[in-house]
């Protein structure tokens, strides 16, 4: 047993003896970063690949604050439109897939039917969040001319060719009407809304009959809830939007 494990013994120290540790040499343009050799072409003793991951992350944060500037400039002029009761201005910052459902003079009509009476003494931007290159928000802090404030919700803006454009005011332009016949111009994006309103504020479903499922109410495109002779007008839910 003893010779055995003397055996062992020396082998191991046999082993060890063998083993050399191997040096690693860098030449020029080359340098030791560890136990290998990076390319360092400028000679600053920093491998050329992570100033180029440096210099890549330093132009995207670049973009990034310009970005964000670029943005915070469109959703103040925003605020300050609202605030001046300026619709027009307001419809020309609107994305172009809502503009095809209202003209500028029908969105100046219809938007203040929607805002009331409601007279803002000031919409001064609160805050913003760049949710992505393509989708920012912007939140508000509202003051009316009787006192009372509040914060907005989440006003939402896309970029189209290269500008930030408004996302909201979808139950304007998708909802709001002068007559009946206005409400037929995105029936389908209308009808996929008031079936989901129907269901949760009603027991009956969306009436079925084409040229009958909507009725213009009060400036708004109301579903027409309907089952066995019965039913109601409901103002659709914008949370419904397809």
């Amino acid at each position: 047993m003893k010779k055995i494990i003397f055996i062992i013994l020396f082998l191991f120290l046999i082993a060890c003896e063998q083993r050399q540790v191997v040096k690693v040499t860098c030449n020029k343009p080359y340098i030791l970063v560890g136990a290998s050799c990076c390319l360092d072409n400028n000679d600053n003793s920093i491998c050329d690949e992570d100033e180029v991951n440096e210099e890549i992350l330093t132009e995207k944060t670049t973009l990034d604050e310009n970005e964000e500037k670029k943005f915070r400039e469109t959703a103040e002029d925003f605020g300050r439109f609202v605030e001046q009761d300026k619709f027009g201005d307001i419809y020309d910052m609107l994305h172009s897939r809502h503009q095809k459902y209202k003209t500028r003079d029908e969105f100046i009509y219809l938007y203040p039917k929607f805002k009331g009476r409601d007279t803002y003494r000031s919409v001064i931007l609160k805050q913003i969040d760049m949710e992505s290159d393509e989708i920012a928000i912007a939140y508000y802090d509202v003051t009316f001319y009787n006192g009372y404030q509040e914060t907005s919700g989440s006003i939402y803006f896309n970029k189209e060719n290269g500008e930030w454009k408004l996302d909201s005011f979808g139950i304007i332009i998708f909802a709001g009407c002068k007559t009946t016949s206005d409400c037929y111009r995105n029936p389908q994006g209308l009808k996929i809304m008031c079936e989901e309103t129907c269901k949760e504020k009603t027991n009956y479903p969306l009436r079925t009959d084409e040229g009958k499922e909507f009725e213009c109410k009060n400036y708004l495109c109301n579903c027409k809830c309907f089952k066995d002779g019965f039913g109601k007008p409901v103002e659709p839910d914008i949370k419904h939007l397809n």
